[in-house]
């Protein structure tokens, strides 16, 4: 489960996915992992494993969520730092567009450009990211 700090149009070209999203406002319950990944804000939480994890079960139980399904041809609007995991349910072919405001780029964009800069120098995370996961 994770946020993206931009808007995002997910466009389902081939095959279907499930979503769960959670609004922003249920942060507090997300379980906010510190492993690195460029553009999102990664949750400790694994939503097939819950029963594994008493602590992230402790803490989702406590979500409100909203369940969407997408088939060939749709598309899906998820608003910035909205809290999503998917679940591809056949081979899937899938687009996500990302718009950014001016303001946005700089706010957002540049200390996300900083981090990614750090992390590929070993000094931001390493070791401890998807971009690098065993």
């Amino acid at each position: 489960m994770h946020y993206d700090f931009p808007h995002n149009w997910f466009c389902q070209i081939q095959g279907s996915k499930e979503f769960i999203l959670f609004p922003p406002e249920q942060t507090p319950n997300m379980c906010i992992s510190e492993k690195y990944d460029w553009g999102a804000t990664l949750s400790d939480i694994n939503i097939s494993r819950l029963p594994e994890q008493p602590q992230q079960l402790a803490a989702f139980e406590k979500t409100r969520g909203l369940y969407a399904r997408v088939e060939t041809g749709d598309a899906l609007f998820i608003p910035k730092r909205t809290w999503h995991a998917v679940l591809a349910l056949e081979p899937s072919i899938s687009l996500g567009v990302f718009g950014l405001t001016a303001p946005e780029i700089l706010l957002d964009g540049g200390p996300s450009s900083v981090r990614s800069l750090l992390h590929k120098l070993h000094l931001y995370r390493w070791g401890n990211c998807t971009c690098h996961a065993k």
